[in-house]
């Protein structure tokens, strides 16, 4: 199916669709407040609007849905993300508009720092007639746990990195104990750090 052909029609099925209620979808879709109580039940109850409130609704779900792979690809681009793609040559941040998106979307917070200058020319540049304006500089950025990420990957049902497996009378590990030890030194040390400052 395809969008309805009464504009009134698809603005009740898109409004439905989303959550409205009858009413309040009749009154977007551009009935008066009068005629879309009386509208309610009819435009309900019609098999092309049901049809495209139900597609409508697929879509959003197909869209919006998070298999295990596409979890997985996430945590595993964040996990590996190196430092080298998000700086230039003398170790400073490039400008975020300039990073992958996997580096983009692991930001949980930035500190911005305005710096301004005495004006030379006397011209107004900003809210004072003194001071000129210069860029703004990130001076922190806080990003997620990418430790906890290669956890979250471990423990993934798919991954099953630390779960124990019976294989015939031999209790096998599924991943060497040794990544396990590692997580938990890299935790210790995270902890310590986090301590200090």
């Amino acid at each position: 199916m395809s969008i309805l052909a009464n504009p009134r029609y698809e603005l009740f099925a898109q409004h439905a669709a989303a959550g409205k209620s009858a009413f309040d979808a009749a009154i977007l879709a551009g009935y008066s407040r009068s005629t879309a109580l009386g509208q309610t039940k009819r435009l309900s109850e019609n098999v092309g609007i049901r049809s495209r409130i139900v597609e409508i609704q697929s879509e959003i779900v197909d869209k919006s849905s998070w298999t295990a792979a596409r979890l997985l690809t996430r945590l595993g681009d964040q996990a590996e993300a190196d430092l080298l793609e998000i700086s230039d040559d003398n170790g400073n941040f490039k400008p975020i508009a300039e990073w992958p998106p996997h580096w983009r979307k692991m930001i949980q917070g930035l500190e911005v720092e305005r710096k301004s200058v005495r004006s030379h020319d006397g011209v107004q540049a900003g809210d004072s007639k003194s001071w000129d304006k210069t860029d703004d500089v990130i001076i922190k950025i806080k990003f997620i746990d990418r430790l906890k990420n290669l956890e979250l990957i471990g423990r993934h049902k798919a991954v099953d990195a630390f779960v124990q497996q019976q294989k015939g009378a031999e209790l096998h590990l599924h991943l060497h104990a040794e990544i396990e030890s590692r997580l938990t030194r890299a935790r210790e040390i995270a902890a310590t750090r986090v301590e200090h400052d």
